[in-house]
């Protein structure tokens, strides 16, 4: 028998950075002790909060690694993801400046001419400008090679014409990171051709409409309710099974959080639709009943 290591050994962080995890621990705890957001899965991309992301900057805790000469603290990139940590584990609503933080800043320091620099880097640092994403297309979702949304130059720019879908906080947003087609595919390789465009969302033929087109959704719904709530329970089951603690509805931690879950599992394929109803919409939909 030999030992097989599989990761190298863990290595304590640095002081500074211990402190700076303490530090956003406190101002999270005092965030929540204020009644001003309170923990959510996916907070990422649900939790959109303007004001929290204001005070976050105040700190300095939005776009970390932007240069002081950019209006940004110039922190490492080790301290930025301590601070990404902590915000996701506390379920923190960090919606607003997130693709800013995580892509658009990155981005424009590598490849953004020096007029955006100027234009968006501070704003961003201060938790004040806000970008969507767009990538997907009606007809293309994961297949981003398949994009059609065009960009073609002219006097001063691009004109692009084409819809983008699926991309959330776009009524928000100060602007948009688009992905479109400026050439043609180069024979296999498919994604040669494509580039990233800047496209301000305030701009004359920029529409920003809600999705659903007027068509009834109810089979697809049905059958995300009915693999939606099936989900669920199976979470809670897998939480259950991995629980240290029995569930303990008088417990403030963990346990009360499981206790109260599986209390609350049951309605789960209740609310909404049963998932016995929900099935026979969907059968009804495909023509099967």
């Amino acid at each position: 028998m030999r030992e097989v290591t599989l990761l190298p050994p863990a290595r304590p962080l640095p002081a500074a950075a211990r402190e700076l995890r303490s530090a956003v621990r406190g101002f999270l705890a005092a965030e929540r002790a204020a009644g001003r957001f309170v923990p959510a899965c996916d907070a990422w991309l649900s939790g959109w909060d303007e004001s929290f992301s204001r005070r976050l900057a105040g700190h300095g805790w939005i776009g970390m690694t932007i240069p002081p000469e950019y209006g940004g603290p110039g922190r490492s990139p080790l301290d930025r993801y301590v601070v990404v940590e902590e915000l996701l584990a506390a379920g923190a609503p960090v919606a607003a400046h997130w693709v800013c933080d995580r892509q658009i800043a990155p981005n424009l320091l590598r490849y953004g001419s020096e007029e955006l620099k100027r234009r968006y880097l501070p704003a961003i640092a201060r938790g004040e400008c806000y970008f969507a994403i767009g990538l997907s297309e009606p007809d293309a979702g994961s297949d981003l090679a398949a994009v059609r949304t065009a960009g073609v130059r002219a006097d001063g720019g691009w004109i692009v014409s084409g819809v983008k879908i699926w991309t959330s906080g776009a009524h928000r947003a100060h602007a948009l990171i688009a992905l479109l087609r400026t050439g043609p595919p180069d024979g296999r390789q498919r994604h040669v051709g494509l580039s990233q465009l800047l496209i301000e969302l305030d701009q004359p033929g920029v529409t920003i409409r809600p999705l659903a087109g007027g068509e009834a959704p109810e089979v697809a719904a049905a059958l995300v309710k009915d693999v939606g709530t099936r989900l669920e329970n199976e979470i809670i089951e897998v939480a259950r099974m991995l629980a240290a603690a029995e569930p303990d509805p008088g417990d403030a931690g963990y346990a009360g959080l499981l206790a109260h879950a599986i209390l609350h599992a049951p309605g789960f394929t209740i609310r909404g639709g049963t998932n016995e109803i929900l099935r026979t919409v969907v059968a009804r939909g495909l023509g099967l009943r």
